[in-house]
């Protein structure tokens, strides 16, 4: 089960958009902008994730967040 995620990053709270295989909207919620928060927020969605955010500023420090790599196993930038 494919899951892909679109992350919206801003300095007080990130915009989660859970997406399956087949393009279905799933689910989307606000996550505080932290990274513990964003990792267990992540690890609680079911299935292979893909996470794709815009890459900015407010975002660089994603990539040195500890827990799962970059928060997933695949981690892209748009």
């Amino acid at each position: 089960m494919e899951r892909y995620i679109g992350m919206d990053v801003h300095a007080g709270s990130c915009t989660l958009a859970v997406i399956s295989e087949k393009g279905r909207k799933l689910k989307d919620f606000p996550v505080e902008t932290n990274g513990q928060a964003l990792v267990e927020a992540i690890r609680m969605i079911p299935g292979h994730k893909h996470l794709v955010m815009e890459e900015g500023l407010q975002n660089a420090w994603l990539y040195e967040t500890p827990g799962t790599g970059p928060l997933g196993p695949t981690c892209q930038n748009a």
